[in-house]
């Protein structure tokens, strides 16, 4: 015949049985991700821009630039971008009557202001990994030169059909990033990307007389770009 067990240790065993599943389901596994609560951004950007300067060499040159861009969240993994940039910077004065190699006759201010809208993909969602969130986007805009011609580039160049003009043009960027988010209010975040813009070619390039190959009326240039950029979030 089996032993009796004493009463005192069959409570014990059924307090434990009822005790542990309850231990077991408050436990939770702290997870990496974390949820976007707001969707609204504003804050500022500093860079550096290198557009290409096109096959004469007369397009705006590299530069540091400063920017205001403002976000805001649609839903899911995609957010809309504003970002307004200012550029300034130098271009050379491009001689066309001369010989290659001796065309640069001096250098003028340019300042590019754009202006461009960017859709943003987050590839972790509305939420965040460990405080980050990688994106790629792609946007379209605007770019103008604020200077314009120079007295500068007048006195160098006597025919008008020889002066460069940076006109209105469209801009074209794709690139990608990462966002750090410390808090619930605050984002950090770099940016690499591709400048594209159009160079509308002078009429003095285009001239027979100066016997240049494949010039057309205009030239798409690009160029890499890379900002930081710091925002509140509301």
């Amino acid at each position: 015949m089996m032993p009796r067990i004493p009463n005192l240790a069959l409570l014990c065993l059924w307090l434990l049985a009822g005790f542990w599943p309850s231990v077991a389901l408050g436990q939770t596994v702290p997870s990496p991700y974390r949820f976007i609560e707001n969707r609204h951004e504003a804050g500022i950007v500093v860079g550096h821009v290198s557009p290409g300067t096109g096959r004469f060499g007369y397009g705006p040159a590299p530069g540091g630039s400063l920017g205001l861009r403002y976000g805001v969240r649609l839903g899911g993994p995609f957010a809309l971008d504003a970002v307004l940039s200012y550029l300034p910077t130098t271009r050379d004065i491009i001689d066309p009557s001369r010989v290659e190699g001796d065309r640069v006759v001096g250098k003028t201010d340019a300042w590019i202001a754009t202006l461009d809208a960017r859709l943003r993909f987050n590839l972790t969602g509305d939420r965040t990994w460990r405080g980050l969130s990688p994106f790629a986007f792609a946007g379209l805009g605007g770019a103008i030169d604020t200077r314009g011609v120079t007295d500068r580039e007048r006195e160098l160049l006597e025919l008008e059909t020889d002066r460069f003009h940076f006109r209105p043009t469209f801009l074209g960027v794709l690139g990608s990033g990462i966002a750090w988010y410390p808090s619930e209010r605050l984002m950090f975040r770099a940016d690499a990307s591709v400048v594209m813009w159009r160079l509308r070619t002078p009429l003095g390039f285009r001239s027979p007389e100066r016997e240049f190959v494949g010039v057309g009326e205009n030239e798409w240039v690009s160029g890499p770009s890379f900002t930081l950029g710091a925002a509140f979030r509301f």
